[in-house]
């Protein structure tokens, strides 16, 4: 799976769609739609939630959702070759339940942004501020907004990290090994672990119980940019489901 090239895609897909949004209104603000209508019903009329799914944003979620079920594939894969059961019932409804999260919280994002852009059209149609002017206000407000970048990027290696641990969960002494893209945004903790981790592992209880913690303590100075770089790798406490905390890209792989 190339993670970068889905999620350059989505964000991409997702960029188009609020330019047509925009468009959109900008069509009917030049058509005197707004103004033929009273305020109160406008704003009970007006869902531009909805037209953002209209123009494809849950379906594009939808997609991307699809890799998590091919993640968690692989994941089974590897764990029955290993002669353990994989994934099924109690198991199974709680990776469901994670994913189903997980897209609520991105479609939740969407709400708020059609939200946010409702109030914006609203207060420049009291204002009579000139259509070109409105849109450009418009345009001010984000759809692809850093949170938005952040959870995407992020979220296929949280929901690997999490069925992992739920895949092995009845295997104790399963031991893992970090592994993750090395580049010049990857955290000092992170590149502590990676650079200098037991090549024998370790099992999910010793990743939760500081063991890797004290490789971050020992060696994240040798690759913190900074001082607060360097704190927060020493705060952070490295555990399975958080790795490297908010945001991190990597995950643990069995051996």
């Amino acid at each position: 799976m190339n993670e970068d090239k889905i999620i350059q895609e989505l964000l991409k897909d997702l960029e188009k769609i609020e330019a047509d949004l925009i468009k959109r209104i900008e069509a009917a603000l030049k058509a005197g739609y707004f103004t033929d209508v009273e305020l109160s019903q406008l704003v009970a009329e007006l869902d531009l939630y909805q037209e953002l799914n209209n123009l494809g944003y849950a379906s594009k979620l939808e997609k991307y959702f699809d890799n998590f079920d091919e993640i968690l594939l692989s994941i089974n894969e590897q764990a029955k070759l290993k002669g353990l059961a994989g994934i099924s019932g109690v198991a199974a409804r709680d990776l469901d339940t994670l994913i189903t999260v997980k897209a609520e919280e991105l479609l939740g994002k969407a709400e708020y942004y059609a939200k946010q852009l409702r109030s914006r059209l609203v207060e420049n149609l009291v204002a009579g501020t000139p259509v070109n002017q409105l849109v450009e206000s418009l345009k001010e407000i984000p759809l692809r907004d850093y949170q938005l970048t952040v959870a995407l990027n992020s979220g296929i290696a949280q929901f690997e990290r999490s069925a992992t641990a739920k895949v092995y969960e009845e295997s104790p002494d399963q031991r893992f090994i970090l592994f993750g893209v090395l580049d010049e945004r990857t955290r000092a903790a992170c590149q502590a672990v990676l650079e200098n981790q037991d090549k024998k592992g370790y099992t999910k209880k010793q990743i939760d119980d500081g063991e890797v913690q004290k490789l971050v303590n020992l060696y994240a100075i040798d690759y913190a940019n900074n001082k607060s770089s360097l704190e927060a790798a020493i705060e952070n406490n490295y555990g399975f489901a958080n790795c490297g905390g908010h945001s991190c890209r990597h995950r643990w792989r069995p051996l």
